[in-house]
């Protein structure tokens, strides 16, 4: 059920009430509808008069653009968001507050995307490991073991450590080793979809840094 803020309206004037989203306690609530922030101010350089209007950069331009914020140009460089600004933009795109909520890819955008990673699908991955994600997991690697296994790490990402109530979902148990037939409870971990998404790359690395995780708690 949608919940409105009683006295709050949208201040572009249309009478609207602010939609009141589970994040808005950490970032407070906003004085705008989503989208309604320009609603009747002018911009000249906008539409028609845009000088950019039925124009195209340059790949010199963007390589321009491209150096112009890289390395230590970047305002963000050697910076990292707070725990707390990870919250925020991780509760923007959980749920009914991503785009994509309750929507589905037709055939038609599967066999487009399929056909534009053809070149890096399969053995053409530098990622490709002789197609062991196909092969089954063991019998011991179920509902009750994985259930322990989130009781043991709190119910909390051990990356991030967002809990299973801040996120609305239940953890995904990570094989440290990669291995589906070693289900010794030392060798998993309970990780959020997000950060379990990460592990896909670079593997031995994750592997090191979650055995030094194991011996410094």
């Amino acid at each position: 059920m949608l919940k409105y803020h009683k006295n709050r309206k949208c201040n572009c004037g249309c009478n609207g009430r602010i939609l009141i989203k589970r994040w808005h306690k950490y970032s407070g609530i906003p004085r705008f509808i989503n989208g309604h922030q320009c609603r009747g101010k002018h911009n000249p350089m906008a539409g028609v008069m845009s000088p950019m209007l039925n124009k195209h950069h340059t790949k010199e331009t963007k390589e321009k653009q491209r150096l112009a914020k890289l390395g230590s140009k970047n305002p963000f460089y050697n910076k990292k968001h707070s725990r707390s600004t990870l919250r925020k933009l991780r509760l923007c795109s959980l749920g009914a507050s991503n785009s994509f909520f309750h929507k589905h890819h037709t055939v038609e955008s599967k066999k487009l995307m399929q056909e534009r990673h053809a070149d890096v699908s399969g053995n053409k991955n530098p990622n490709w490991r002789g197609g062991i994600a196909y092969f089954p997991y063991a019998a011991e690697f179920n509902n009750k073991l994985k259930a322990q296994i989130r009781e043991r790490d709190g119910r909390i990402c051990r990356q991030c450590k967002m809990s299973e109530h801040e996120l609305g979902y239940k953890l995904s148990i990570h094989h440290k080793d990669y291995n589906k037939q070693n289900n010794d409870p030392d060798n998993l971990i309970s990780l959020c979809r997000t950060c379990h998404a990460q592990t896909n790359f670079n593997r031995s690395d994750w592997t090191k840094y979650f055995n030094a995780m194991q011996l410094l708690k």
